[in-house]
């Protein structure tokens, strides 16, 4: 029996979710729900593990290690909802309420965005706002309570569905592509908004086929005995360049000299080559039997780079859509000098069909840059395949990346499954976590890599690959060659174009930017106090990115106007200085009248006239405002105040400048 687990926050819409995937599902699938809250450390097992938020992808690998495929879930609204919510937009504004928090407002604005309803159309309210600031109509999603004033006019919608895309991608994981033919899932397609368009009537089985005989572009022609040709149609005559006339009753072998190696015993059979014809290739495919001491056949002939073509456009239409870069370089964020360097360099890469080998810590942002080399590389209207090598069982790993033949293994489908290197043709292959990759199938990936080819589990047929990789790793590559858990052959193989990712802790003039920036992109309003800004600028993240927009979006959950220190998370607090801290001992920046903060608002003063601040400058304006101090402490506060990313100090006239974390710390 197969099994589904469905991850949440909720029991209500846990339930909700098991109920609607069950109606899609036979009975041979057990469907369970599981409480983020409740996850433990014992092992939870099953074929498919549904996650209703994208903030449980970090614990998957601790907690799910025996779930075969992970499905991230996309919802979507019944079409009779949505064409209610374009009729109250087009008579005016729409106010946005989610389950009671700013952050699932703007969850529901952005799936409503996504689905076809104007952003510039839609604002968003959460207990703490006026009423008086709602728009005249009223979207209530999900359990959210609000006694709307009179005169607006208000629709409930009380659950969002998992996506017709989400549901596909679960029928998948699971092994059951047939399921698309049952009318359960008819009917779901037909109620729900989706942007995806098929045929859901047509079976899984003839799908291939119906789609290849109607695109299917190429010649025939009918033999006789003596391999003469009795009948050519309009595109063989278009394939061979030679009209008609000067084909029907010539010799095949005649026309075709190169098919010698067809008829060493004589044409028996059916056989396909790629032959050469006036220095071109094509395929050509023959099928010969004998009748009444006769043989009679057919022959069908396409040009081979046509048919390339054309199996790659069917390649990407049939490739789910997450199988496409989103990001680009303009979507990392950052102004530091590291970061604006490294951009700089993947810009330059991206020129080049090389492999590339990207290093950096957890959360520095790997994936966004493999995505954004491919956007600015020749690859870039190609598919991006992403696979995360430490979060595939090793067992499957292989199967996933190479593919495998019908009945190569038990639980194998029975007409196979492409593996990532053929969905990549031609475009990029991103392997995250590549020293995660067991030793075994580094040589395998090392072999695909050489000779651009690779053979299918069960299977010994070679299949050509173009494909350009992109490798990622936060491991110690050299000494893991030096211990034998990396080969250095592959490791000299990949590392062609290195690139390395500066941890946050380099770069901390990007944490008060990044944080504005995650601010303004999901509609956060907090300000941060002078101390708290000094608290977060201190904290190490050691997830780097990932860790800053967690910590970002705890803030935006507090429901507060202005952060604390006190009300920042526990991992941050318990690295600030205790309190009571000496005097002499306590951080410049540890409260808003210190003297460190006095030395910012005199450089903003000189930068204001344009003016860059010197440490002589500085230490008359302390003077004249009662607070001396020799030149060694004002060093010492300059160097501190830099380290934090606050200020820059420049040689020669130019001085030093506030840094846009510092203008932002002074507001």
């Amino acid at each position: 029996m197969k099994k589904i687990v469905i991850l949440g926050h909720t029991a209500q819409r846990l339930d909700f979710y098991q109920q609607s995937l069950a109606e899609l599902l036979p009975e041979t699938v057990n469907i369970e729900t599981r409480l983020f809250s409740a996850l433990g450390s014992d092992d939870l097992e099953a074929d498919v593990a549904v996650l209703t938020s994208p903030f449980f992808i970090a614990y998957t690998k601790q907690h799910l290690p025996h779930v075969s495929s992970v499905v991230l879930a996309y919802y979507t609204l019944e079409e009779e909802t949505f064409q209610q919510i374009q009729a109250m937009e087009r008579t005016g504004p729409l106010s946005i309420v989610g389950d009671g928090t700013l952050v699932d407002s703007n969850r529901k604005m952005m799936l409503l965005e996504k689905l076809g309803i104007r952003r510039s159309s839609m604002t968003v309210w959460h207990p703490g706002i006026e009423k008086r600031k709602l728009a005249q109509n009223v979207l209530l999603f999900g359990r959210a309570s609000l006694q709307v004033p009179e005169g607006h006019k208000v629709l409930l919608i009380p659950h969002s569905y998992f996506s017709v895309s989400t549901i596909l991608e679960i029928f998948c994981a699971l092994g059951m592509p047939e399921l698309l033919t049952r009318p359960a899932f008819q009917d779901y397609y037909r109620r729900m908004r989706t942007e995806l368009f098929f045929n859901p009537s047509i079976t899984v089985a003839s799908y291939h086929e119906d789609v290849l005989d109607e695109l299917a572009q190429e010649g025939l022609m009918l033999l006789s005995s003596g391999n003469i040709i009795e009948y050519c149609d309009r595109y063989a005559e278009k394939v061979v360049g030679i009209p008609q006339e000067n084909l029907i009753g010539k010799n095949l072998l005649d026309i075709f000299p190169s098919m010698d190696a067809f008829s060493a015993n004589g044409f028996k059979g059916f056989q396909e080559r790629v032959i050469t014809y006036r220095g071109r290739q094509y395929i050509v495919s023959i099928n010969v039997i004998s009748h009444h001491q006769d043989q009679v056949g057919y022959l069908r002939i396409s040009n081979y780079w046509e048919q390339e073509k054309r199996q790659n456009d069917l390649r990407r239409q049939l490739i789910h859509k997450k199988h496409t870069a989103k990001y680009t370089i303009d979507d990392i964020a950052g102004i530091s000098e590291a970061i604006q360097s490294t951009k700089n360099i993947a810009r330059r890469i991206a020129l080049s069909e090389a492999n590339v080998l990207i290093t950096g810590e957890t959360g520095v942002g790997k994936e966004l840059f493999a995505q954004a080399i491919h956007n600015l590389s020749g690859r870039k209207q190609r598919p991006f395949v992403a696979v995360n090598c430490g979060a595939i069982a090793e067992s499957l790993l292989e199967s996933e990346l190479f593919g495998y033949e019908g009945g190569a293994f038990t639980g194998a489908r029975k007409e196979g499954k492409l593996g990532l290197f053929e969905l990549a043709h031609t475009g990029t292959l991103f392997l995250d976590e590549i020293g995660d990759m067991p030793l075994h199938l580094q040589v395998r990936l090392l072999r695909a890599l050489q000779e651009k080819e690779i053979t299918r589990v069960g299977g010994d047929s070679v299949i050509p690959v173009d494909v350009r990789v992109i490798a990622a790793t936060n491991k110690d590559l050299g000494r893991m060659i030096q211990e034998g858990a990396f080969r250095s052959d592959l490791y000299y193989r990949l590392n062609v174009l290195p690139l390395s990712i500066p941890p946050l802790r380099e770069r901390k003039e990007d944490i008060i930017y990044l944080i504005q920036y995650l601010k303004d992109e999901n509609n956060y309003h907090f300000t941060l106090s002078p101390q708290a800004v000094e608290a977060i600028i201190s904290y190490p993240f050691e997830g780097n990115v990932r860790e800053l927009a967690n910590c970002v979006e705890y803030l935006a959950n507090l429901g507060l106007e202005e952060i604390t220190p006190s009300s920042l998370p526990v991992y941050i607090q318990r690295r600030l200085p205790p309190a009571g801290t000496a005097a002499g001992t306590a951080s410049p920046l540890s409260a808003e009248g210190d003297v460190a903060v006095r030395v910012l608002g005199i450089i903003r003063h000189y930068n204001t006239l344009g003016l860059g601040a010197g440490r002589r400058s500085i230490r008359t304006q302390l003077q004249q405002q009662g607070r001396p101090l020799t030149e060694s402490a004002v060093r010492e506060i300059l160097e501190d105040l830099a380290d934090r990313g606050l200020i820059s100090v420049f040689r020669g006239r130019r001085g030093i400048e506030l840094t846009p974390s510092g203008r932002a710390y002074l507001g």
